[in-house]
């Protein structure tokens, strides 16, 4: 039974005519499905998106084939320049004309005096070879005849060493009658025991001769071995000799050119540099000029510190910006590295363009080009230019960096 009529129940379930709806604008549907878009954008940027760490270094620039310096012969002026930088130069072409001026305080002429030395020098070695090869000789001879004295020892050992056999033949047959005469009576045991005694003393002496015979035959093989060596110890001490002969005949000639001296190029090339100019007083080793080889082209040497070595390798990309030419203004030049060291380099340690404040290690990388466009001119690189290069030492994608620390935190 119910508290209310019938009809007022029947009344409840009917509804308004139509269905309810709530209207919203549409801006708010387009605000939602941008914020929407945006979410996803940025989520998908994070995890694509790479965050590259990278590390500055320094460098400069080395040709692949290696630069080839000219040094100075000795004391002299630079009469004449016969090259310009940037010429290219064939092997054994003139590049310096020197003129030697030198007087001792006598007013005597040194090279005349340089000659009398060298003369000397010459018949001294002359008379060493002849000295030389007597004395191998007597030393080749000397152990000839100590080799068959040896010979001799040998032949008498074995001489003893058969007659020791035969005598320990015999007394071991005596013994072994003596031991069948002990057992049947007719002989004591001191008997036995002597002739015991005695092919003991008879073994022991073939042990010794047969040690004495190895030891001769070793002494042998010594000997033999130092005589087939002797010309081999003759050949090397003539060609030092030799070598000593031939660098005083070089010295001689080069006085013989009395006050000129033309220094040549010593491979086909192009002057990288000259280090002097017409009437310059050289020192003895000092440079004078750098020469590229022909076809020849330059890399970049990367010196790249050890905390920053651990991500780099071989077909890497990276950014080089040189010196000489700003990247403002010129642009950076694209390189690829190709080689990477093993062994750390050390401050001191190798002499370098550049100082090191801390170990590093050499990294080579291939440039793009070997000019750089300058004012509407192709321009040639240089070697030995410094640069800066930007090495790749880290990459991750943003989502990572961003959650680096919660990732610490849970390792």
């Amino acid at each position: 039974m119910s508290l209310f009529r019938k009809e007022a129940v029947n009344n409840q379930h009917d509804k308004l005519w139509g269905e309810v709806s709530i209207s919203q604008p549409i801006s708010y549907k387009i605000f939602t499905w941008l914020l929407i878009s945006m979410v996803v954008l940025s989520v998908t940027y994070l995890f694509l998106s790479d965050y590259h760490k990278k590390q500055r270094v320094r460098g400069f620039l080395l040709p692949t084939e290696g630069v080839i310096k000219t040094y100075a012969p000795g004391n002299a002026y630079v009469s004449e320049l016969l090259v310009e930088e940037g010429q290219v130069v064939e092997q054994g072409q003139p590049m310096f004309k020197l003129e030697y001026r030198h007087s001792t305080n006598s007013g005597s002429d040194l090279n005349n005096l340089l000659s009398n030395e060298l003369n000397n020098q010459l018949y001294i070695i002359s008379k060493k070879k002849t000295r030389l090869q007597d004395v191998y000789k007597n030393r080749e001879l000397e152990i000839s005849r100590k080799v068959i004295g040896i010979d001799a020892q040998i032949n008498l050992i074995k001489l003893q060493i058969r007659q020791a056999t035969a005598r320990k033949d015999i007394a071991r047959k005596r013994l072994e009658n003596y031991i069948s005469m002990k057992n049947k009576g007719y002989l004591s045991l001191d008997e036995t025991e002597n002739k015991k005694d005695l092919l003991l003393i008879l073994e022991q002496e073939i042990v010794t001769l047969d040690a004495r015979q190895t030891q001769l035959n070793l002494d042998k093989q010594s000997l033999e071995l130092k005589l087939s060596l002797l010309p081999l110890e003759l050949e090397n001490d003539l060609q030092s000799l030799a070598l000593d002969e031939s660098i005083t005949r070089a010295r001689m000639t080069e006085l013989e050119g009395k006050q000129h001296v033309i220094v040549r190029a010593f491979k086909a090339g192009r002057v990288a540099a000259l280090g002097v100019t017409e009437g310059q007083l050289l020192k003895p080793q000092q440079y004078m000029a750098s020469l590229l080889p022909e076809d020849t082209e330059l890399y970049a040497e990367l010196l790249v510190p050890t905390r920053a070595f651990g991500f780099v390798v071989e077909g890497q990309t990276t950014r080089i910006k040189l010196e000489a030419f700003p990247y403002q203004k010129f642009g950076m030049m694209e390189a690829q590295i190709f080689e990477t060291a093993e062994s750390v380099l050390i401050a001191n340690e190798v002499s370098l363009p550049l100082p090191l404040n801390e170990p590093v290690y050499r990294v080579k990388a291939a440039l793009s080009r070997q000019t750089v466009d300058a004012y509407g001119k192709e321009i040639r690189l240089q070697a030995g230019m410094l640069l800066e290069a930007d090495i790749l030492v880290d990459k991750r994608s943003l989502a990572e960096w961003l959650l680096e620390p919660l990732l610490s935190l849970k390792s």
